[in-house]
């Protein structure tokens, strides 16, 4: 790659391939416009400069930063994703955040994502997690519940597998029986 000089900022990003290597379109310090990197061929603190909000803000299901992110009129895909192919839709369904949830799916976060790293989509992670009220609000925001992950267990399917492997003198069994 030809080198332009000292980076201004990430202005937005892809998946690149399958692989999960992803692309950033790069804002040049200098004259040059606007061109599309590997992440190979970016500095390693540039691309976190960029990605560690986002990503923390997933991992925790911090409602207030989601909406300064969202809000920032930065054009970042919302299906943007891990090294497992993971959108942050999938962290915070699994974390239970309802608020998170609605923002994101909002924002355009699609509802049957499957991740690299077992065919999981958002149902997969809520239901998975006994997440009763996440779970029952993808319903409503038309999460598919017939998508299959890849050993062919659709959400209800991975639930009820939790659920018999839960030991019955275990208080998250009494709940989980209860939410379904």
């Amino acid at each position: 790659y030809e080198s332009y000089g000292e980076v201004k900022g990430i202005i937005d990003s892809r998946e690149l391939d399958p692989a999960a290597r992803m692309e950033y379109l790069i804002e040049w310090n200098d004259d040059h416009a606007s061109s599309c990197v590997p992440t190979d061929f970016i500095a390693k603190d540039v691309v976190a400069e960029y990605e560690t909000p986002w990503w923390t803000a997933a991992k925790e299901a911090n409602e207030s930063a989601w909406r300064n992110l969202v809000d920032s009129g930065d054009s970042r895909d919302v299906d943007d994703v891990d090294a497992d192919g993971r959108t942050t839709l999938l962290f915070v369904a699994g974390l239970g955040s309802e608020s998170c949830v609605k923002l994101l799916v909002e924002a355009g976060a699609n509802l049957d994502h499957c991740d690299r790293s077992g065919g999981l989509v958002v149902l997969h992670m809520a239901a998975g997690y006994v997440r009763h009220d996440v779970t029952k609000l993808l319903l409503d925001l038309g999460a598919d519940p017939k998508v299959a992950d890849d050993r062919g267990r659709t959400a209800l399917d991975l639930a009820r597998e939790i659920l018999m492997a839960t030991s019955k003198g275990n208080p998250m069994h009494s709940k989980a029986w209860l939410g379904f």
